[in-house]
């Protein structure tokens, strides 16, 4: 039962981490390489901003796997509004064992069987790196994005390069924050296949991959996702499933947070000492 616990601590905390600091920086980032037609081009670019169908919420069961540093898997629902907020609520057995919540400028984490919690101020986290809640939607369904805009479409066609290999294309937003790059793989018909990013001094590299495209009220969206973030000593390898069949799109869903009483509260630099082991 005691390992059972520290397991669970180190997936609520890993998954925090994850949203905290996945969007902020894999070795292979996509680069450019052959310069197709402009007419090719625009035909992506549009395919890419049709597939992202706009939503309001969406409430969806959801496995979080923790393969690296520690095995462990869970299953809950998660709930999002769009451009507002995502929670995510672990249970074993029926009861709900932690919840985490992100909002525009906040990181909210409870883990009950412990009786701790972490609220972290996201603007003071993040300094001045542009990541918006619609990116981090975006990046969990598999949809690419520019950084600090809403949608792609609203980010326009001048934000991104594009170019391909065969039958993959790289989207490769312009403009990326000082000292980092990243960008986009997606196949002819528009789905993200990779998200790559990292820090050009190295010290931060992420990379996602995502399967199994399903139609929904929002356009293709992944089922599956993996996720490897790498910060030095500290790397962190796990996978979400969207049980997407169970979605439920568009219902006015309005998850809410407040601090649990009784709890005590953790640092985000502990969130990462719990997730590297030190």
């Amino acid at each position: 039962y005691r390992q059972m616990k520290t397991r669970l601590l180190l997936l609520v905390a890993a998954t925090a981490t994850l949203l905290l600091g996945a969007c902020r920086a894999s070795r292979t980032t996509p680069q450019p390489s052959t310069q197709p037609a402009v007419t090719d081009v625009s035909r992506l670019y549009k395919t890419l901003v049709d597939n992202a169908a706009s939503w309001d919420d969406v409430t969806v069961p959801v496995r979080l796997e923790l393969k690296s540093p520690a095995s462990v898997s869970v299953s809950g629902r998660a709930r999002m509004v769009r451009g507002q907020s995502v929670n995510i609520s672990l249970r074993v057995l029926g009861m709900e064992v932690a919840q985490l919540h992100v909002t525009r400028d906040s990181l909210f984490a409870a883990y009950r069987l412990k009786k701790q919690y972490v609220a972290e101020n996201l603007a003071a986290a993040l300094g001045k790196f542009p990541v918006t809640i619609d990116n981090l939607q975006d990046l969990l369904l598999g949809r690419p994005f520019v950084l600090g805009s809403p949608t792609l479409g609203d980010a326009g066609r001048k934000a991104v390069e594009i170019s391909h290999e065969g039958t993959v294309w790289n989207v490769i937003p312009a403009g990326a924050p000082s000292g980092m790059s990243y960008g986009f793989r997606t196949s002819e018909a528009g789905l993200v296949e990779r998200f790559v990013a990292y820090a050009l001094d190295r010290s931060l590299v992420a990379a996602v991959g995502y399967g199994g495209d399903l139609a929904t009220p929002a356009g293709p969206i992944a089922r599956e996702v993996d996720i490897e973030v790498d910060k030095g000593k500290r790397k962190v390898v796990a996978a979400i499933e969207w049980r997407l069949d169970d979605a439920k799109w568009n219902t006015g869903a309005r998850p809410q947070w407040s601090a649990p009483r009784g709890y005590t509260r953790l640092r985000g630099h502990d969130l990462l000492k719990m997730v590297s082991g030190q």
